[in-house]
C-alpha cells in the first residue's frame, strides 16, 4: 500500500491490482494534489475504509478478494454515499449497466487519460455527500434502495439482489402495469442467456416471500401483458 498525504486535499481511495497503473494513478493523483491510498485488493479496501474517510473511491471491477461490484454495494449499503468511479477494460452495454447498478456514480474504460480521471474526481467530489435515495413504500411495504431492505408489515423480508430490484419496480410503478420484457431488461439487461421465463420464476419467488406469508396478493399477474403491483399508491420518503 502506498501512501502520500497534504491536509487539505481531495481524499482518494484507488483499488487497482495491475501494479503500474495503480502505481501511475497515485503518481499522477499526489502531483495534482490529491490525498491518495493505493490497495490492492477489495478486502484491502475495506480495511482502509474502515480507519479512514475518504471524498471519492477508484476501483476496478476485476480484484482480488472481494471483487469491485460486491465492494460497491458494500460502499453504498454501509458508507453513506461515497462517490465511487469504475474502471475497469469490461467496456459492454451490460458491463457499465451492471457497474451503475451496483451503485458507481462513474464508469471509466480503459485505457484512459489519467487527466480525465482527474477531472471526474473533481467533479464528483465538487458534489459533496450525495443525498441518500428516498425510502419508498406502498400499502403495508416498505423499501429502502440504499439498504436493499425491505418490509411488510414492520416485518423485515428477505430478498435477494434481483427480488429486491423486481419489487422496487413494481412500487415504482404501482398501479401501472410492467411488461415482462421490461423487467428483464431492469433486472438482466437483456443478457443473451436468459429468457422470459426467469422473470416468471422471480415473480414467482418474490410472491412467495412478500405477498403469501402475509395472505395478500399484490403482485398481480396481467393476461398477456405482464405485472402489476395492485395498491395504487406510492409514498417517498426523503426525510
Amino acid at each position: 500500500m502506498n501512501s502520500t498525504r497534504t491536509p487539505s486535499a481531495c481524499r482518494v481511495l484507488v483499488v487497482e491490482d495491475d501494479v503500474e497503473l495503480a502505481r501511475l494513478i497515485g503518481q499522477y493523483l499526489t502531483e495534482e494534489h490529491f490525498e491518495v491510498e493505493v490497495t490492492d485488493s477489495g478486502d484491502g479496501a475495506l480495511q482502509l475504509l474502515g480507519k479512514q474517510k475518504f471524498d471519492v473511491v477508484v476501483l476496478d471491477i476485476v480484484i482480488p478478494g472481494l471483487g469491485g461490484l460486491e465492494l460497491c454495494e458494500f460502499i453504498r449499503s454501509e458508507i453513506d454515499w461515497l462517490p465511487t468511479i469504475m474502471i475497469t477494460a469490461l467496456a459492454s452495454l451490460s458491463d457499465r449497466l451492471r457497474g451503475f447498478n451496483s451503485g458507481a456514480d462513474d464508469y471509466l474504460v480503459k485505457p484512459f487519460s489519467l487527466a480525465e480521471l482527474s477531472a471526474r474526481i473533481t467533479a464528483l467530489a465538487r458534489r459533496g455527500a450525495l443525498l441518500r435515495p428516498a425510502l419508498l413504500s406502498s400499502g403495508e411495504v416498505s423499501l429502502d434502495p440504499l439498504t436493499r431492505r425491505a418490509w411488510r408489515n414492520k416485518k423485515e423480508v428477505m430478498l435477494s439482489e434481483k427480488e429486491f430490484r423486481l419489487l422496487e419496480i413494481l412500487i415504482r410503478k404501482a398501479g401501472y402495469v410492467v411488461t415482462r420484457e421490461s423487467l428483464l431488461r431492469s433486472v438482466w439487461f437483456d443478457s443473451p442467456s436468459v429468457g422470459l421465463n426467469i422473470v416468471e420464476q422471480y415473480i414467482r419467488r418474490l410472491r412467495h416471500k412478500v405477498d403469501l406469508p402475509f395472505a395478500r396478493s399484490d403482485i398481480e399477474t396481467v393476461h398477456g401483458r405482464g405485472y402489476r403491483w395492485r395498491i395504487a399508491r406510492l409514498v417517498i420518503n426523503v426525510d
